[in-house]
């Protein structure tokens, strides 16, 4: 049946390729005066669609007879608010279904109230246009629109009509929103642009960009940008604008920032600087921005500098080269903690206790010089290139212990209790065995990445464009350990010392070809292949010695020949993709297929295995998706997709590694692929009257050969040795309610409930490979929900919200362990907005039962807040806001399989008063 299922894609697969038809929703209404009836014209409509905690934002405005149609193609609660100067804003409420079939949704008259107060400044902005058009483009004029003293660009770009913000982005008309200055695109990111005191537009035109190829050959491909070009007023060209930031935290923490910019249409330029010890980084290119937590706790240092230059080419288009470098500092620290449990026949476990404290430190500079090129009217040519050298240091010092029993009777975590037990004491006799060590690594490494892409245009009708990329690594891995281990059961102890080092060089070429072809208007036909090809060596040298001056003075003494090793790993990769999409009625298909060869070489030597292994795969992925749509209010899809997975081949061979004495790996010989499936059902309905919406999913996962890992424990030692294994089959059924909706304007409930049913199966721990392995069923159910009642308001947004995870674990072989973790949450929020002031509280309740270390089974009450004023013309603002104010804030996750329960646990950067103050400076126009 699976052949058959695999084989009915491909078939429809090769069939033709035809473009993707994909509508979205329709919403009309028109604008009258409540007392006249006159239609309004160029009244504001603001269209507000959520779901969950998404808000899709879509702006336009009424025409001469004061109607307005606008796309609406996300799901979710819709909020209509028609405003006009001189008159009382008015709400209308509907909801909006899936975008793979159009409806209208028709909401009728907004009829206005007339306001007895029209301000002065506002009757001026009246009276201008607020866009004129010409062809096929719009253009906004920034005088006719109402803003606040000193505003934003962004706030200007938020106004525009048919302006869409969704999840933070900007969209127009449900098109990702591409922004440009003066024709060109934006160096160093839009976010730039976005902080331009709105007085420096000139003007704002909104236009479809085409695509290179579509410009070409005069065809739409359906790859056009939707683009704001900026006008920026000549007097504020040529000059510097940025954002300074300081702040201050408790205890003892900082951070200070400075992002400027050169605006310029010719020679553009960037700078960045970030200092802190909040545990922050960022990187920044001329197109990018990267940042984010990257440790527990940490302090980091990054500067950027970037410069462009611009000169013209064909038509309206320019050449660029581009520079750009980082500077990364960064150290990181932090603790984590884990206690485990590992399942054995006839009753037997093991328990353990592990806590792992690391302090990271990382220097990475890097530099990136990027060209674009108009070579002819049928030739554009890019490449990129990147140097990049990564100095890691990773100190680690870690305490374990092995206990025969439950370690609940001794403490919360008697991990401290169990490293200096002696002989008397109570924990000491069910510890099997214990271990300090005191780690170091250092990698040190460097690279070179090359990219180039080539686009031809042939004739009219087709486009070829190739993509190529090499790139070569080359550094070292150091390892250094002193390990105190012991045998508790055996009586004895042992220091160990280690040390490694294992150079590397590593290449990989790959590239892409693609091509379209127009068969007609309404027909194209696409292909694409992937081609990576890359070689990897490693040569690693390991010794070790319970002696340390040994390793020192005679390392060659004590060369650990087993865990020695050369390893050159070459592999071509191959991949061809096709799919269609047809559309016929209320109904859509859309088959695809990956097709994927693989050629692996291993040429592995570690101790006494010397060996040269060879892998050819060939796999097929397809797909399925099948849509349709009853009516405006209820649709129906299903989809079907199968994927293979290949374990790694070293997996694959007879290796044994034991670096780590007390954990012993090996490879597998008969370890294979493993297979999935998964079949969905989606059934979504609306009721515009009751301001309701609905969706229920089911589906159903197969997993064929999953692999697992499987644990040999030798009792005596308290050691396991560990390999994988493919396991008997897994399934998953599942299913998921949404319920939305709203009452009244300001009033509105949702909650999303997901359960799981899952099968999976492991082997249980074997006692030193005498008895026959049983493989242990796992039953898994899992329940979640996230119900939330909310007030939503000009001025105030408030609500209480919950959550529930809940998971029931049930074993065939150990039922003595079966277990019931449950987490909850449940609180109330609110924010509160008044002229420049915005105060912020949350409070929740966090709690969890069922664990198995007790310092996870209580209730943590999570209180945070901000107090945020704006001023001197939005240029300034500052804030002081209060994190975790009650210290009980922690991070924990739980892993349940067929073979152990894992609980892991840190702290990291919270409880704290922060003070935060952010000035922008601007460049002042030239009078004229």
């Amino acid at each position: 049946m699976k052949q058959k299922k695999c084989l009915f894609s491909l078939i429809l697969t090769l069939l033709v390729s035809i473009p993707m038809m994909v509508s979205a929703d329709i919403v009309t209404g028109k604008a009258v005066d409540d007392k006249t009836g006159e239609p309004l014209a160029m009244a504001s409509v603001r269209m507000e669609c959520k779901m969950g905690g998404s808000i899709h934002v879509i702006t336009t405005t009424t025409d001469s007879l004061g109607n307005f149609s606008n796309q609406c193609s996300s799901e979710g609660r819709l909020t209509v608010t028609v405003s006009l100067l001189g008159y009382h804003d008015t709400k209308k409420r509907g909801y909006c279904g899936s975008g793979s079939t159009a409806d209208t949704i028709k909401l009728g008259e907004f009829r206005l109230q007339p306001s007895d107060v029209v301000l002065d400044e506002v009757m001026v902005s009246a009276k201008a246009k607020r866009f004129t058009i010409q062809g096929d483009t719009i253009v906004f004029n920034p005088a006719a629109f109402k803003l606040t003293e000193g505003a934003r660009l962004k706030e200007l770009i938020e106004k525009l009509p048919g302006v869409t913000k969704k999840d933070g982005k900007l969209y127009w008309n449900d098109k990702p929103l591409r922004l440009q200055m003066n024709g060109h695109d934006i160096f160093g990111g839009s976010g730039i642009v976005a902080d331009l005191p709105a007085e420096a537009v000139q003007n704002i035109k909104s236009y479809n960009k085409a695509s290179d190829f579509a410009k070409h050959s005069g065809k739409d491909d359906g790859k056009e940008d939707q683009v704001l070009d900026i006008k920026i007023k000549a007097g504020f060209m040529d000059k510097w604008y940025g954002d300074i930031k300081a702040k201050l935290q408790s205890p003892k923490n900082y951070q200070a920032s400075i992002s400027s910019s050169k605006l310029s249409d010719k020679n553009p330029i960037m700078f960045q600087f970030d200092a802190n010890n909040v545990n922050r980084y960022q990187k920044v290119g001329t197109s990018w921005w990267e940042s984010g937590d990257f440790d527990y706790f940490g302090k980091a240092q990054n500067a950027a500098l970037g410069y462009q230059h611009n000169w013209k080419a064909i038509a309206n288009e320019y050449h660029f080269v581009a520079l750009s470098s980082n500077f990364n500092h960064k150290d990181g620290w932090g603790t984590d903690y884990e206690a485990a449990q590992y399942f054995s026949p006839n009753n037997v476990t093991t328990w353990s206790l592990n806590r792992t404290k690391h302090y990271n430190h990382e220097i990475a500079p890097e530099v990136r010089a990027e060209l674009l090129s108009f070579v002819d009217r049928n030739n554009i040519a890019a490449a990129h290139l990147i140097f990049n050298y990564t100095l890691q240091r990773n100190n680690t010092e870690t305490g374990s212990a092995r206990f025969d029993t439950d370690t609940k009777p001794y403490g919360d975590f008697p991990l401290d209790l169990a490293l200096s037990a002696g002989h008397g004491d109570a924990v000491y006799r069910h510890i099997i065995n214990r271990e300090r060590s005191y780690q170091q690594q250092i990698n040190e490494g460097g690279g070179i990445k090359l990219e180039g892409i080539w686009k031809h245009f042939i004739a009219k009708k087709a486009q070829l464009e190739i993509n190529a990329e090499m790139e070569y690594q080359n550094g070292n891995n150091r390892f250094d350990a002193h390990r105190e281990l012991e045998y508790i059961n055996k009586g004895t102890s042992s220091p160990l010392y280690q040390y490694s080092r294992a150079p590397y060089h590593n290449i990989e070429v790959s590239g892409k070809a693609a091509l379209e072809y127009h068969i007609n208007d309404a027909l194209m036909l696409t292909a694409a292949e992937q081609f990576k090809a890359s070689n990897n060596n490693i040569r690693q040298s390991f010794y070790s010695s319970p002696i340390a001056s040994k390793i020192e003075s005679d390392p060659e003494s004590v060369l650990d020949v087993a865990n020695s090793y050369r390893s050159k790993h070459l592999e071509t990769n191959a991949t061809s993709t096709l799919g269609i999409t047809y559309k016929v009625g209320n109904w859509q298909f859309i088959p695809t297929v990956d097709y994927n060869f693989d050629w692996e070489q291993l040429n592995y030597q570690r101790g006494r295995l010397d060996t040269v292994a060879h892998r050819n795969s060939n796999t097929f992925m397809p797909g399925m998706a099948v849509k349709w749509k009853l009516n405006k209010n209820n649709r129906f899809d299903i989809a079907f997709n199968y994927t293979t997975k290949l374990p790694d081949l070293l997996a694959t061979l007879g290796y044994r590694d034991d670096t780590d004495p007390f954990w012993i790996v090996e490879g597998n010989p008969l370890l294979h692929r493993s297979h999935q499936h998964t079949t969905s059902l989606n059934y979504a309905a609306t009721a515009t009257k009751q301001q309701a919406m609905f969706l229920f999913k089911v589906g159903y996962t197969h997993i064929i050969n999953p692999i697992a890992t499987v644990y040999n424990f030798d009792p005596q030692t308290g050691v396991y040795r560990s390999h994988s294994e493919n396991v008997r089959s897994g399934n998953d059924w599942f299913a998921e309610v949404t319920y939305d909706r709203s009452f009244g304007d300001y009033i509105h409930f949702s909650n999303k409930a997901e359960a799981h049913f899952k099968k999976a199966y492991g082997y249980l721990a074997d006692f030193n490979g005498h008895a026959a392995q049983e493989q242990n069923q796992l039953k898994m159910f899992t329940f979640v929900s996230n119900p939330e009642l909310s007030y939503e308001s000009d001025w105030l947004k408030a609500g209480i919200f919950g959550e529930i995870n809940l998971q029931r674990n049930r074993y065939s072989l150990a039922s003595q362990y079966n277990n019931t973790p449950i987490e909850y949450v449940y609180g109330l929020r609110a924010t509160l907005k008044w002229k420049g002031w915005e105060i912020n509280n949350e409070i929740q309740d966090k709690a969890t039962t069922g664990y198995l270390s007790q310092t996870l089974n209580r209730h943590r009450i999570i209180w945070e807040g901000y107090i945020r004023y704006v001023w001197k013309k939005s240029k300034n603002w500052i804030e002081l806001s209060f994190d975790d104010i009650l210290n009980q804030n922690r991070y924990y996750e739980l892993n349940v399989n067929s073979t152990n329960r894992t609980e892991k646990w840190n702290e990291f950067l919270h409880h704290y008063v922060c003070l935060t103050f952010n000035y922008h400076f601007d460049a002042k126009g030239n009078k004229k």
